[in-house]
């Protein structure tokens, strides 16, 4: 069931849903919290000028620099920021509720297919010994055909017997490879893998 889990494609539908849950749960909360923004500047300035005095050309230099930060919250939005968290939260813990529904009825249908694996096993067990009975049932009466212990018509309804199980049996053993199919679908493993595990419980 494990490995069923892991590789469903629900399972892994839902497991991306419910990370848009956490993602949006996430977001709702950090709109509580106050914006909090900031910027660096700096201006430099080079100029020439002539100095009086001296009559000569001077080269001046400066640098300045601000530093700034900004604070910012809402005092009052209509609840909507409560409301949206509310909504967040309740999408992800049902998000998470859906994620075991989700589980729980891959489960159970591994559960039934399982279980009709086991019960088509076990009939094709028992429609394979009544045929092997009325196969030998008919070899005894042909046996005693000639000899007048038996009539024509006794050989004929134990013939008749044989194709009957012979049409019960290969229809159990039809059952039997559907509900394989079946059962190797629900839990998403490849046509070619065998259950031995599963025919041992059933021949016990």
């Amino acid at each position: 069931m494990r490995y069923a889990i892991e590789n469903s494609p629900k399972k892994k539908i839902q497991n991306a849903k419910n990370n848009n849950y956490r993602l949006n749960h996430r977001e709702a909360y950090l709109n509580f919290i106050p914006t909090v923004e900031g910027s660096v500047g700096a201006v430099a300035n080079f100029w020439r000028s002539i100095d009086p005095e001296t009559n000569t050309y001077t080269n001046t230099a400066s640098f300045n620099n601000a530093y700034e930060i900004y604070v910012s919250f809402t005092i009052f939005d209509g609840f909507s920021v409560v409301n949206n968290f509310k909504i967040a939260r309740t999408a992800k813990l049902l998000g998470v509720e859906q994620m075991r529904q989700v589980q729980d009825d891959l489960c159970l249908q591994i559960i039934q297919a399982y279980f009709n694996v086991i019960y088509y096993q076990g009939l094709a067990l028992v429609t394979q010994e009544q045929l092997t009975e009325s196969q030998n049932n008919l070899k005894t009466i042909q046996l005693n055909e000639n000899p007048g212990t038996k009539s024509h018509t006794d050989v004929l309804q134990a013939e008749a017997l044989v194709s009957k199980q012979d049409l019960l049996h290969l229809r159990a053993q039809n059952s039997l490879n559907d509900a394989l199919i079946t059962l190797k679908g629900v839990m998403f493993l490849p046509p070619t893998k065998r259950f031995r595990s599963t025919l041992r419980f059933a021949m016990h």
